[in-house]
């Protein structure tokens, strides 16, 4: 009897692979045909990603196009091939310029897919007068958990602000979970934009501004913040242009009152001894509160320009609270086993 179910397993998973077969060579077949409906060639790229995944018979769950100026033909192609395609989950523009029409036809397509959780737009000439087609993207989309739009300068302080103000919109409707926003120009303005969202946002865990010169004003912004937000756990503002002065980073605010973030990233700044000193005290209060848990560890990154000592203890304090975060998670593990043995 197992060998007859055997057998019948074995040709019902043979149908199964021939049937996404036919399907995928479907998908190929239906990217050339759009790309001939709009009169446009099809992206190598793409092309190539469709005809490896007919080969191997799998699933296309990603799809990466690099240093290809965007028409916006190329991508109503890529939206009537993929708008209902759910395997997809993730898309990667990089250096790939696009026009406000192109951007416009992206977010429809981001907006309304099913599961496309991923979004990387670097390097795509976004500017403050396509954010709307970005903050579209983020209160609209019901799968979006991760946008990238590093290195588009273009947006700037009103770009941000339009993207942003969006979020604090849409409220618990927006999904955004990771974003990051490197070296796009957000300076001061933005970044108080930025900490206006995170006061109220719910959602967002993961945040990367490194290089947008936001300045010490715009960290007195981020700390204020900091001190109501209870969801953000990991923010990078390394490189931007934060000096060494003192209660830019108020240590009692950002030890206690927060108490869900678990990395701060402060690396390529000039705090020095000043503000070394700061961020000392921070991690003892922090430490204090994460033994009792009262609060998660807290790792705070610094570049060394403040004496050996200081910068010594303040490593020394971050590797404590990788090792209480190590102890916690293996009690939480051990927890459910011991547990169950305590019944006999």
């Amino acid at each position: 009897m197992s060998a007859k179910k055997d057998k019948g397993g074995g040709a019902g998973d043979e149908a199964a692979t021939q049937q996404r077969l036919v399907e995928l060579r479907a998908l190929k077949n239906a990217y050339t045909n759009q790309c001939r409906r709009y009169i446009v060639e099809p992206i190598t790229a793409v092309a190539k990603r469709l005809e490896r995944a007919a080969q191997a018979i799998e699933d296309v769950d990603k799809i990466i196009i690099n240093n290809h100026k965007l028409a916006v033909s190329d991508v109503h192609a890529l939206h009537q091939t993929f708008n209902t395609y759910s395997p997809l989950s993730t898309l990667c523009l990089w250096l790939s310029p696009m026009d406000p029409k192109a951007l416009e036809t992206l977010a429809k397509l981001v907006s309304t897919h099913p599961s496309l959780a991923t979004l990387h737009l670097i390097d795509c000439n976004v500017t403050a007068a396509t954010a709307a087609h970005i903050r579209a993207m983020c209160t609209g989309a019901k799968a979006l958990t991760s946008i990238v739009l590093d290195h588009n300068a273009g947006l700037a302080s009103v770009g941000v602000t339009t993207v942003f103000s969006g979020i604090m919109a849409a409220g618990p409707a927006c999904v955004l979970k990771v974003i990051s926003m490197r070296y796009c120009d957000i300076g001061a303005r933005g970044a108080e934009t930025v900490a206006a969202a995170l006061i109220e946002n719910t959602t967002i865990t993961e945040l990367d501004i490194t290089g947008n010169r936001i300045g010490d004003e715009g960290l007195v912004h981020f700390a204020r913040a900091l001190s109501v937000n209870a969801t953000l756990k990991i923010l990078n503002a390394a490189a931007n242009n934060i000096t060494d002065r003192e209660k830019l980073l108020p240590p009692q605010a950002l030890a206690t009152c927060n108490k869900a973030l678990t990395m701060l990233d402060l690396r390529g700044n000039n705090i020095g001894e000043t503000g070394g000193r700061c961020v000392l005290e921070m991690l003892k209060l922090r430490k204090a509160a994460a033994l009792s848990k009262k609060a998660e560890p807290l790792e705070v990154l610094v570049t060394e320009r403040m004496s050996g000592s200081l910068y010594e203890e303040i490593m020394d304090l971050n590797d404590a609270m990788v090792d209480i975060a190590r102890k916690s998670q293996k009690k939480g593990g051990s927890g459910k086993k011991g547990g169950k043995g305590k019944k006999k």
